[in-house]
């Protein structure tokens, strides 16, 4: 019988799937990956040989593991909700790749409705403001009255959420490596692009918000000293990538830096209530995760039963039935 089986890797240890890139013909089934800012997910219902994993599940541990991650209980923001849409941006590719694994994809979807159900019983209430939403309450202590432009790096969907905390009090300008994504931005959202690596141009704008995570250093000790020592304590940049592209020790001396770090300070969870909400949705996990994860045993379990059973009962020649579709 098929199992579920989970691979966790950090940021920093990118995990090789050979057979993943391959989506246009359908040699084999892939498994399905996702990557955030704090993880790259790799689920599969076959084992795989894979190294640098710093956690690996299976069965109802890999299920729940995917639940709490869902619910925002796996984030260092808890209970946030970015997370539930960028599992759907996965998702929706993987469907349309046409060796994905017919097996894997109803743990993939039932995971989504088990994810509402705990969000709706057990965390209405908790949820801790969106990276984008706290970014917007620490600059607009900064802003005041001031209509200075925001600038504005990357151009994923982080990025947009940035753009719609702040388009309709400043002026938005958009800069990033995929022209074609910064095209879609602008003509979306009337907002403005701003030239990549322009760094001459960038030293001009005192509000500053990054998105792009990457190893690659794109703003270097010569760009940070020189934009503080343009802003003083008038500038700031909050920085949401990770890794962050930001060379910053001892050059942002005056202006203001908030890192990711900051950010979770910011949204961190003091009120005993709703520290007692979030064990009691981890307790109703566990106990689902193992009541689905039955489920889809015994379910799984009855389709082979009805394909042995029809197997026996043939005449020698005659086509096998199709068997019962399952409902997941």
């Amino acid at each position: 019988m098929n199992s579920l089986y989970l691979y966790n890797f950090n940021t920093q240890a990118e995990p090789q799937v050979p057979f993943y890139e391959n989506t246009l013909t359908k040699k084999s089934s892939i498994p399905f990956v996702m990557k955030t800012c704090q993880r790259t997910l790799v689920i599969s219902t076959e084992p795989l040989k894979l190294e640098n994993a710093c956690l690996t599940l299976e069965g109802i541990e890999a299920y729940r593991f995917i639940l709490e991650m869902l619910c925002g209980l796996k984030s260092r923001l808890i209970a946030e909700n970015e997370i539930v849409a960028q599992y759907k941006s996965f998702l929706g590719q993987y469907l349309n790749y046409i060796n994905r694994d017919p097996k894997l994809i109803p743990y993939l979807q039932k995971v989504l409705q088990d994810c509402k159900n705990v969000r709706t019983k057990y965390l209405l209430g908790i949820s801790q403001k969106t990276y984008a939403a706290l970014s917007r309450k620490i600059l607009r202590n900064h802003l005041g009255e001031s209509d200075s432009p925001i600038l504005i790096y990357g151009t994923g969907q982080l990025a947009e959420d940035l753009i719609n905390q702040f388009k309709k009090t400043a002026p938005v300008f958009v800069t990033g490596r995929n022209q074609e994504k910064v095209q879609d931005l602008i003509t979306q959202h009337d907002v403005s692009a701003f030239e990549w690596k322009n760094y001459n141009g960038y030293l001009n704008f005192r509000f500053q918000l990054n998105t792009i995570g990457t190893e690659e250093t794109l703003f270097d000790y010569e760009f940070t000293q020189s934009w503080n020592n343009n802003h003083k304590e008038e500038g700031v940049i909050i920085d949401l990538g990770e890794p962050s592209p930001f060379e910053t020790s001892e050059t942002i001396t005056d202006a203001r830096y908030y890192d990711l770090e900051h950010i979770f300070k910011k949204g961190a969870i003091e009120n005993a209530e709703k520290k007692q909400k979030i064990s009691r949705a981890i307790s109703a996990i566990k106990e689902l995760s193992q009541k689905r994860f039955h489920w889809f045993e015994t379910q799984l379990k009855k389709k082979q039963e009805y394909l042995d059973d029809n197997l026996h009962d043939r005449e020698p020649g005659e086509p096998a039935s199709s068997s019962p579709s399952l409902v997941y």
